[in-house]
């Protein structure tokens, strides 16, 4: 960019010492009227066409002269823009370790997340070719938006290097362009930052790669690995879910050269039900298996594990990596309970998915606000302080309808006909109540204190749900009275839009309870990586 800046001013310079008379025809620089310096000014030579006193052409022999100093200057100019010419075309032809740089003079880079383009004044290029960081060191891989170059000559521009490819629309993960309205839905103050996480989001898409490690069905533990073949159900199902919707969709790479992140497909909720692992197998199966991953393939000991995930949605895997450190601190896990109490999750690194009951379709009567006639509804068993806490202020209230036993009415009817449903921090924050709520169009209540909720890198949970302290829960009508009905129905207009990120599909769809996820650790495909040596020399 700069040769190229250099290349205009030295083009301005040479052309304001150019002689300026209608019967010149002179080439090259030299003195104004009447002066015939030769090409520099001093030399003996004979100028062909030279305008005589009238204009007419003439041939005449020029005496040599001493050069001015103003001939000397336009002279070492001319010479520099030469010589920047020179190193321009030079410098087409080379691919940098961090860059690359094409005829159009065109640059982009990526660096940790951060890109910076650069193009040349009266290029519209906009042709993406970026470069991604791999463990310390630059690996080029060339992508392209779609858009096409503007013509700036007959010639058709060159790059010296590998060629992207003309769209991105081969693969099946792209998402067209039909505006954020229809992505994320009319209204959009649920989203923190709609239109940076729309386009974010679809670059993701496109552009998101895992390797799985291998497994294979003659394996004795394959069942551990590799997904169900049925469809999943209960409490645990999302891990079973996101592992089918992974391994049925174009984000899993064979190439792991153009893998961003590396996927270990070990099941802890199967795990536990083994009969040659079982809970008390699973702490010794889990540093046993990144053990043998480590000797068979380079990946893991590149970052010592910090571009690698797996997922965790049972309390039993709380301790899994107990007799692994260096999981626990460098792999990223995706969790279903993100307590801050575990001593296992990182806010940071670590990502939550939510823990959803696999459901058919959405109940046609969720957004309607006239049917709901209780204030408030909570069914579950009283297990912890705070569900007990819950229980004792509103057990028997007629608003707040409080249920530690079985309730009388279908448990849908009872979601369907509630303004606010409270999800309340039991044994783990690990039940599926949250992505009940959202599915049948209710205002979640949060009394879950010191933990993440799902997405909150992406959603304003403040907009269509109500985050209620431990402390006020005895106030609780009182916080729910004081939101007008407009303001509820704004809240439960928010969630009806918010609600297709809880829900799982076969095939999966795009925004989905899988595809968040996915763009839970497009984020953190750029963590600093915790050192192995570090760890060890801190024993």
């Amino acid at each position: 960019m700069a040769s190229a800046a250099g290349l205009r001013s030295s083009r301005a310079v040479s052309e304001s010492f150019s002689p300026a008379h209608p019967g010149s025809s002179r080439v090259g620089v030299g003195g104004g009227p009447g002066e015939d310096g030769g090409l520099f000014g001093n030399g003996d030579s004979t100028v062909a066409g030279a305008a005589g006193p009238r204009g007419r052409p003439m041939q005449q022999s020029i005496k040599p002269r001493p050069a001015t100093t103003r001939q000397c200057v336009v002279g070492a100019v001319t010479i520099t823009s030469f010589a920047i010419l020179v190193a321009r075309l030079a410098f087409s032809f080379i691919v940098l370790d961090d860059t690359v740089v094409d005829e159009l003079g065109h640059l982009q880079y990526e660096s940790l997340g951060s890109r910076l383009t650069l193009h040349e004044k009266g290029t519209n290029d906009s042709s993406s070719i970026a470069l991604a960081t791999t463990h310390g060191s630059w690996n080029p891989k060339f992508l392209q938006s779609g858009a096409r170059p503007t013509r700036r000559s007959r010639t058709k521009p060159r790059i010296f290097a590998r060629k992207a490819p003309r769209s991105l629309s081969g693969s099946s993960n792209c998402i067209k362009d039909g505006g954020i309205e229809d992505a994320l839905g009319i209204v959009s103050q649920a989203y923190l930052s709609p239109q940076l996480f729309y386009e974010d989001f679809r670059e993701m898409a496109c552009k998101f790669k895992i390797f799985v490690y291998p497994q294979t069905r003659k394996d004795q533990y394959q069942n551990i690995f590799l997904p169900y073949e049925e469809m999943p159900t209960g409490n645990y199902a999302s891990e079973h879910y996101f592992k089918m919707a992974l391994m049925n969709s174009s984000f899993v790479t064979t190439d792991p050269s153009k893998a961003d992140l590396f996927f270990m497909p070990f099941s802890i909720a199967r795990m536990r039900t083994h009969p040659k692992i079982g809970v008390s197998g699973i702490k010794p199966f889990v540093r046993e298996y990144v053990e043998g991953i480590s000797r068979k393939y380079p990946y893991w000991n590149r970052t010592s594990g910090a571009d690698h995930f797996y997922v965790n949605c049972h309390s039993i895997g709380r301790g899994a990596t107990d007799e692994a450190p260096y999981i626990r601190y460098n792999a990223i896990q995706v969790v279903c309970s993100s307590s801050y109490y575990l001593q296992n999750y990182f806010p940071h690194k670590d990502a939550t998915v939510p823990q959803i009951w696999p459901r058919s379709g959405f109940p046609k009567k969720a957004a309607s606000i006239k049917q709901r006639k209780t204030l408030a509804f909570f069914a579950g068993a009283a297990n912890s302080p705070l569900r007990a806490e819950v229980a004792k202020h509103w057990n028997n209230d007629s608003e707040i309808r409080v249920y530690t036993q079985r309730i009388d009415t279908p448990y849908s009817e009872a979601l369907l006909s509630s303004k606010f449903c409270l999800h309340v921090k039991g044994f783990e924050v690990n039940t599926a109540r949250l992505g009940d709520a959202m599915h049948y169009g209710c205002v979640p209540i949060i009394i879950a204190p010191y933990h993440d909720l799902p997405y909150n890198d992406v959603l304003d949970w403040k907009q269509f749900a109500v985050v209620v302290s431990n402390l006020d829960i005895p106030n609780l009508k009182k916080i729910l009275k004081k939101i007008k009905p407009l303001e509820y129905a704004q809240m439960q207009s928010n969630v009806m839009q918010v609600r297709k990120h809880f829900e799982w599909h076969v095939p999966a769809q795009p925004f989905d309870a899988f595809y968040m996820v996915m763009y839970e650790l497009w984020l953190r495909r750029h963590l600093v990586r915790f050192s192995l040596d570090d760890w060890a020399n801190k024993l």
